[in-house]
């Protein structure tokens, strides 16, 4: 397999290098097929699965491949992307800077066309991202603001007055969303983690963080927050009462370093985040399930499918949920964009490839 898999990257390099593109397909061990897509340069943002076309972007250029990953079905430019557009209402919402001017667009995913676009602010700005609690508003936070805007263009309300936010590389804000639940929305920033009332849009509580690339994420009565180099926190949903941090609970496994700035997985009955170089399972009380080891660098947000959590970074790793084993399911992925699943399949951006891969 291994002797299979240098065969088809020297095809696809040499394809890129003559300035167009290719599909190849292999089967790995166990029958699961693996697509790919080659591309001239890295992607920046993780790939969004919209009307049957997976949407890539760099610089001011986004693109849509097929969802067979056999062709290019469009091109758009834009401002500077800031990073993974959201897909809600039809629609396919980015925002970026045209000049000092941050800015949210709407795109049609059957063509790529703009819709509408709208001016947000004149500081740093992030990547939308759907409110779950109204799939027709869209959060979208900027250096010190929280903004909710329509997906039909309308700014429904602002909160200002936030910390401050510094420049990050888009391919690791993808996940630097705000997030929500049905009684607050939940802000990263790179000191402070902080819970917002719904209703009356006043901060309830801090938390403080070392510059996380993720926000917060709900679990009934408590709050999972990576807090980047202070770790990875279990709070009080109601206080931000910190219950455990993962500094503590690890102390005892082969984990050595605590820091955690990736989105986790909350599940039913465990917790799964990125800490240090491990993939780690907690119950929501703190114990530890099971620790297993990535290996150096910079990894992806873990995302969920089926009965295994996967992670990108120099390899993508698939992971079972109940035991913790490690399998390697692409070798020289060489990326920290987090993989998307759509469709019974999962999507993930490779330094020059794009990849579709069927569990």
């Amino acid at each position: 397999m291994k002797r299979m898999y240098r065969r088809e990257l020297l095809l696809v390099s040499a394809v890129a290098a003559m300035g167009g593109c290719s599909t190849l397909k292999s089967t790995i061990r166990g029958g699961n097929d693996i697509d790919r897509y080659s591309l001239l340069s890295p992607p920046w943002i993780s790939p969004t699965v919209a009307n049957g076309v997976v949407i890539i972007g760099r610089f001011s250029r986004l693109r849509g491949i097929s969802n067979e990953l056999d062709s290019e079905e469009w091109k758009t430019y834009v401002s500077e992307i800031a990073g993974k557009p959201e897909s809600t209402a039809g629609n396919v919402f980015v925002t970026g800077y045209s000049g000092r001017t941050a800015k949210i667009y709407a795109l049609n995913p059957a063509d790529g066309s703009i819709e509408w676009e709208r001016d947000v602010s004149n500081e740093q700005i992030y990547p939308p991202v759907q409110d779950p609690c109204n799939p027709e508003t869209l959060l979208v936070r900027t250096a010190s603001s929280l903004h909710a805007i329509t997906t039909d263009a309308q700014e429904l309300w602002t909160v200002t007055g936030l910390p401050q936010e510094t420049k990050i590389k888009p391919e690791l804000t993808n996940e630097l969303t705000p997030n929500a639940d049905e009684d607050f929305y939940y802000v990263p920033s790179a000191a402070e983690a902080m819970a917002i009332d719904r209703t009356s849009r006043e901060i309830v509580w801090r938390v403080p963080v070392d510059e996380p690339w993720a926000p917060p994420v709900p679990g009934e009565d408590r709050v999972f927050v990576p807090a980047g180099g202070l770790g990875f926190l279990a709070v009080e949903k109601a206080t931000g009462e910190i219950l455990w941090n993962s500094k503590e609970v690890l102390q005892d496994t082969p984990v050595e370093i605590y820091s955690s700035r990736r989105r986790p997985i909350v599940g039913d009955n465990a917790v799964y985040a990125n800490v240090g170089e491990y993939h780690v399972s907690f119950s929501k009380d703190g114990e530890v399930n099971w620790t297993a080891d990535l290996g150096a660098g910079i990894h992806s947000g873990p995302v969920s499918f089926g009965d295994a959590n996967y992670v990108s970074g120099e390899h993508l790793y698939e992971i079972d949920k109940r035991t913790g084993e490690k399998r390697v399911i692409i070798r020289g992925l060489d990326t920290p964009l987090t993989p998307t699943v759509s469709n019974e399949c999962l999507f993930v951006s490779g330094r020059k490839t794009l990849y579709k891969y069927a569990p």
